[in-house]
């Protein structure tokens, strides 16, 4: 009855030989000899836990996989605990490298308590399931690695289309709150071109994303990555520089509005890149712009990149460049 009601009032249980009560009152036989991880970092101990040399050997340390060695000898021999069995502990002796050496010891836990210690130094060992085929941990297994190799392939494409089109942003306004881009020449239908700028890529499509191919990222089937735009004004609110300022056209056209009729589409440039096939997106004027008209496209054409076939040719527009000597 003592130990029911002491058990209540430390919320664990308390035993006294073989006798064993509850926190809640019940009566439990405790014949255990391998404690839980939870027992033993009670600070609190029972008599059979005092008792217990499995208990007191892990409690001082000595867990699986520790590295063990001798007290009564001068030459440090390093073992490794392999496993409890009741009160009995295996032990391995390690040899160069972490391989194993001989044949494993088993003896009892008050003897570990009694004649051994845990070996403070470093143990060096074999790289845990390094195998000989190497196929865990291969880098080109790497789904994080082939996003990255797709990213810089998509970086290079967009950055060689951005530049060869970079002319035409010298014969356009834009304007802000809100966005709006005005041409200040005429263009013939299909000579006017925007390409996008910009190394933030999404592997989830977004309201703003365009889609630029699928690639493989490590999963079972290509996936689509998409570009999202990008915008640091030239100067802050203060009216002080930024530091580093990123203002590309393609990304100030609006999208056109219901019933209002786009005036540019959105194509691609086919780049190909180490392999990678890249759609980079372009916006093209599908009708004349006349000077000062306000652009705009139609989103639907952007979220359908990724099966559409309305390629361009940039060297179409740096010609038409060339002409109105932009280039």
């Amino acid at each position: 009855m003592f130990l029911k009601e002491l058990s209540k009032c430390v919320g664990q249980v308390i035993t006294f030989g073989s006798d064993a009560a509850s926190a809640d009152g019940s009566s439990a036989a405790s014949g255990s000899t391998d404690p839980s991880p939870a027992q033993i970092a009670d600070g609190l101990e029972t008599v059979e836990q005092m008792r217990n040399s499995v208990f007191q050997a892990r409690k001082a340390g000595f867990e699986v996989d520790a590295f063990v060695c001798a007290i009564d000898t001068d030459e440090v021999a390093v073992s490794k605990i392999v496993k409890y069995t009741g009160t009995r502990v295996t032990l391995q002796q390690q040899q160069v490298l972490g391989a194993n050496s001989g044949e494993p010891v088993t003896i009892e836990a008050d003897q570990l308590l009694a004649g051994w210690r845990l070996f403070k130094g470093s143990v060096t060992a074999v790289l845990p399931l390094w195998t000989d085929d190497k196929s865990l941990g291969d880098p080109l297994a790497s789904a994080s690695w082939k996003f990255e190799c797709a990213k810089g392939a998509i970086n290079l494409a967009i950055r060689s289309v951005y530049e060869s089109l970079s002319p035409g942003i010298h014969g356009i306004d834009l304007i802000i709150r809100p966005n709006m881009v005005k041409v200040k020449d005429t263009w013939p239908a299909g000579e006017f071109m925007l390409a996008p700028a910009t190394y933030r890529l999404e592997r989830k499509e977004g309201p703003t994303t365009i889609p630029c191919g699928k690639f493989d990222l490590g999963g079972a089937t290509p996936e689509p990555v998409f570009i999202s735009p990008m915008f640091t004004a030239i100067q802050n609110a203060k009216g002080e520089p930024n530091k580093f300022p990123w203002v590309c056209p393609f990304w100030h056209v609006p999208q056109s509005t219901k019933g209002q009729k786009p005036v540019l589409g959105v194509k691609f440039v086919q780049k190909v890149i180490e392999g990678y096939n890249i759609k980079v997106p372009v916006m093209v004027n599908i009708k004349d712009i006349d000077e000062s008209m306000e652009l705009n496209f139609d989103r639907a054409d952007a979220k359908k990149l990724l099966t559409s076939r309305s390629s361009v040719d940039p060297s179409d527009f740096v010609r038409a460049a060339k002409r109105r000597k932009l280039a």
